[in-house]
């Protein structure tokens, strides 16, 4: 086991920490910003002391039941191939996804093993996500030129809402996330963990993204029943339950009223889920994509290449709108096309033994940053629901590096993760 150390840090140790702090907050001065940063971070890291530790703690994971689950998902997926329109686009889709859990390790070896490193990403996440979240709602509200500028494409007027809306969806994956960084560093930065939180909420309704909304919704349901059955005092047990049930009622009520306006669904198309919770086009994609998996629902047609498959760029009824737009907009109709029955239930039982794991660790130690990790989990396969391709790189990225960010936090005594083998 690797016990955390507070030793001073080198400049490349700080050049690290700081290239990991503001890769996540990047994303909104652009997807590629991420990029960047994290590969500033890995080649920094390479240059560390002691970076030994990270090869160490990928040799660990071999026999650590997290490992094992995931070589079963990854043999579960290998039978698509034979059916793949694209195999070598299949596989290496595959292959990026491994090197980015290589990576969110390598990250989260080096938080672990420095406490002051691990200090210094997540001040820097917290200032940096301060500084940007002000300019995104000044565009978003006052100056919309200003997503423009912070885009390098000069002083133009864009569709501000639409630019940022992505990155909405990334901000309130983040929310668990600067919460605990504020609680974890204490003093003024608590207020600032706060003051991030609050303004990826802002941005989150100031874009209309419901499917933030939803991951939001996700995570006060899992604290309602993860963690508020802790609270030994009835009074402030009662005052938590009715908070978060009036949130809850409060965000549905949002979603419901914002979508009077929307335009009604074409003759022909109907929802098989309220349209004023889900709208209609999504519910006819979900519906299309569904249809193409029809002669494969055992292992699938392949994974990223839905939208190659016959049939795939056809419009709904008759309207113009495309029936898949690039993909299904929700990762388990996604992966049951592309994978299979056996590949999604492979992948799903991955995804709630992780759970299972972390509500325990949450309930036998009572360390937030696993509370954290949960309510990042809950917030991206929750949003993942409505929005992105689950193959997305960005998308998968921001997951890893959020939920390394967070296990960094865990103590030597709890650590039943990547840093011992049960």
């Amino acid at each position: 086991m690797v016990t955390p150390t507070e030793t001073k840090i080198s400049w490349v140790s700080a050049t690290f920490a700081i290239a990991v702090g503001i890769s996540l907050p990047g994303i909104f001065l652009g997807r590629s910003v991420l990029g960047i940063a994290l590969v500033a971070a890995l080649l920094a890291y390479v240059c560390m002391p002691g970076r030994k530790t990270a090869v160490a703690h990928l040799e660990m994971t071999k026999n650590h039941s997290f490992f094992v689950l995931i070589v079963v998902v990854l043999i579960s997926w290998v039978p698509q191939m034979f059916e793949s329109i694209d195999p070598w686009k299949s596989l290496t889709t595959i292959a990026r996804s491994v090197l980015f859990v290589v990576g969110a390790v390598t990250l989260w070896s080096g938080m672990y093993e420095n406490r002051n490193v691990q200090h210094l990403a997540l001040k820097t996440f917290l200032a940096s996500a301060a500084i940007l979240m002000t300019f995104t709602i000044i565009a978003l509200t006052i100056i919309p030129e200003l997503y423009a500028i912070m885009h390098a494409k000069g002083w133009v007027r864009l569709d501000v809402i639409g630019g940022f809306k992505g990155e909405a969806a990334a901000g309130a994956v983040m929310i668990p996330l600067a919460l605990w960084a504020g609680w974890y560093l204490a003093g003024w930065w608590r207020w600032a963990g706060c003051f991030v939180a609050i303004a990826f909420l802002f941005v989150v309704m100031l874009t209309n993204n419901r499917a933030g909304v939803a991951g939001l919704i996700g995570a006060l349901i899992v604290i309602a029943a993860v963690a508020v059955p802790l609270l030994k005092n009835r009074l402030s047990y009662v005052i938590v339950v009715l908070g978060i049930v009036g949130t809850v009622v409060v965000s549905l009520s949002w979603v419901m009223y914002s979508r009077i306006y929307h335009a009604a669904p074409p003759e022909g198309s109907h929802g098989f889920i309220s349209t004023n919770l889900i709208d209609w086009h999504r519910q006819e994609i979900w519906r299309h994509a569904w249809s193409l998996g029809d002669n494969a629902r055992w292992f699938g047609k392949g994974v990223d290449v839905v939208n190659m498959l016959p049939g795939a760029n056809a419009t709904i009824n008759n309207s113009t709108a495309s029936a898949l737009p690039l993909h299904p907009h929700n990762w388990a109709i996604e992966t049951i096309v592309e994978t299979g029955f056996i590949g999604f239930s492979t992948l799903l039982v991955a995804i709630a033994y992780s759970f299972s794991r972390f509500i325990r660790d949450f309930w036998r130690y009572n360390e937030w940053c696993v509370l954290a990790v949960i309510c990042v989990w809950v917030v991206y396969w929750t949003s993942g629901l409505f929005n992105f391709s689950y193959w997305s790189a960005w998308w998968q990225v921001l997951f890893y590096v959020a939920t390394a960010m967070c296990l960094s936090g865990k103590s030597p005594r709890t650590d039943n993760g990547l840093s011992k083998v049960p």
